[in-house]
């Protein structure tokens, strides 16, 4: 046993979506602008093959060993990576920015008061895609229940005002770029299969939730519209 105690400053706050929506949407801002410096300290260039490649090596092996995933949703997972790399092969990029991304930035991980903004919870902290705190944010959640309809949205730029003024003010990027929308959309499913992966990897954990094998159906759904969508770009 340790001898020693850990503990952390109580903080006191609300989430904006439980604030007046002028003064939330405002507080959401400031929360962004606070993330996106930590994007421009940390933000990289590197070439886009390579990252997609070393990304869906690594899907491969963590499908291939991953005990709690039955066959069939293995194989499924397999097929929707493979897929989704041969599309970004198609409209291959030559770099791609990285940043140390927070890796759950939703507005339940946002607390704020009259005069501080702090972003909690980056236990899913790491390095990813440019746009993958952006993408999360877009979502609202990962709530499985209606992901894919969401998702069609965001591949459709059919955002709020809010969402629209926080796409254009992310450094770095050319949202309303149909082609590039797409690409960092794509990406983004591959970094978050993933994410789900290292979830589901815990034995203790899969028996309580098995979000990866609903997310597959939903997923398939995005794949359909993309495959669609992409070939009129």
């Amino acid at each position: 046993t340790s001898n020693f105690w850990y503990s952390e400053e109580y903080i006191n706050g609300l989430p904006p979506n439980r604030l007046p929506a002028e003064t939330g949407n405002k507080k959401i801002i400031k929360a962004c602008n606070i993330l996106n410096r930590m994007h421009k300290e940390t933000l990289k260039k590197v070439p886009f093959h390579k990252y997609i490649s070393n990304i869906s090596e690594r899907l491969e092996k963590k499908i291939h060993i991953n005990t709690q995933l039955s066959k069939n949703t293995k194989d499924s997972l397999s097929s929707i990576v493979k897929k989704i790399v041969i599309l970004l092969e198609n409209n291959m990029e030559e770099f791609i920015n990285l940043a140390n991304a927070h890796g759950d930035f939703h507005q339940g991980n946002i607390l704020t008061d009259k005069d501080e903004t702090w972003i909690l919870d980056w236990e899913h902290s790491g390095e990813k895609s440019l746009t993958y705190d952006l993408v999360i944010f877009l979502l609202d959640s990962r709530i499985e229940n209606g992901f894919s309809s969401r998702f069609i949205k965001i591949i459709e730029n059919e955002l709020s005002d809010l969402k629209k003024e926080i796409c254009l003010s992310w450094p770095k990027i050319n949202w309303d770029n149909s082609r590039f929308r797409l690409t960092s959309l794509l990406i983004f499913l591959l970094e978050d299969i993933e994410f789900y992966l290292e979830e589901t990897s815990n034995k203790l954990f899969f028996k309580k939730n098995n979000t990866l094998v609903r997310r597959c159906d939903e997923i398939c759904e995005i794949m359909k519209h993309i495959s669609n969508k992409i070939k009129s770009i």
